[in-house]
């Protein structure tokens, strides 16, 4: 199965060197490439490639957007999200993106991209040709089987799919970067407490303080604070007391059937 691929980027120097990776490594032919959304939504649909590599900072429509218009072909194209920013990666995964790579590109993530890839074309073919469900919606179902829907973090320039289970808690630092503190260690992302609490089940997660966001399970002691409020020690990660602030301190009671 030859499997085509299209390069979107609106800089020239970055299409040729996504091009000659691809074409070094093989499995994948380019069969075009485009500079804006308007020309590769052309090229797609003439085309019909399997993977498009696709930049995000482009104007006037951005790649996000024509990722959007791709999705609803009646078979639309895998995406490889290729972009120097890595702020996109919650909107790339809501869009089912295969891959998030960050310039510059290296060879071996490159390769590393493609061999996923082409593992992911192969299944989708695999069950359209047996009547079964797209390989997007396969996956979709695997995910929804959990309440909690999983969040990207980064780590060493990739980003992985958290398991909110795993998250031990979250912490805004001074320099206002967001951590996740888990039980496989920590991670960073770009999105505020605030953004990733509306995507937590309230039941199981409490913000403590402004700039805490707890696991409920995770909680290994509470000590008595100053003003009749609480200092929360967390499982794996003893050495760092959470403040419970005096205006949450009633309903943290009320979630843990202290008396008040």
């Amino acid at each position: 199965m030859k499997i085509k691929a299209i390069v979107v980027d609106d800089e020239a120097p970055a299409r040729s060197e996504l091009i000659y990776l691809i074409n070094k490594i093989g499995g994948i032919e380019v069969c075009g490439e485009a500079s804006g959304a308007v020309e590769a939504y052309e090229k797609i649909s003439e085309y019909e490639p399997h993977l498009v590599f696709l930049d995000i900072d482009m104007q006037p429509i951005n790649g996000i957007t024509l990722a959007r218009q791709l999705q609803e072909k009646d078979d639309p194209p895998f995406i490889i999200f290729a972009t120097a920013y890595n702020n996109y990666a919650l909107d790339a995964f809501e869009i089912n993106a295969v891959d998030y790579i960050i310039k510059p590109f290296s060879e071996e993530r490159i390769k590393a991209t493609i061999q996923r890839v082409i593992k992911e074309i192969e299944d989708h073919k695999f069950h359209k040709e047996n009547g079964t469900k797209e390989i997007s919606k396969i996956i979709e179902q695997a995910i929804n089987k959990k309440t909690q829907e999983r969040i990207p973090v980064w780590k060493d320039n990739r980003i992985i799919l958290l398991d909110p289970a795993d998250i031990i808690f979250i912490v805004t630092t001074e320099g206002k970067k967001t951590i996740f503190k888990t039980i496989n260690g920590e991670y960073e992302t770009n999105y505020s407490i605030g953004e990733i609490e509306e995507k937590l089940p309230a039941g199981q997660f409490f913000r403590p303080h402004r700039s805490y966001l707890i696991n409920l399970n995770y909680i290994k002691e509470i000590e008595p604070w100053f003003h009749n409020t609480f200092q929360l020690v967390m499982a794996k990660y003893e050495n760092e007391k959470i403040p419970v602030s005096r205006n949450q301190t009633k309903e943290f009671k009320k979630l843990i059937n202290l008396p008040r």
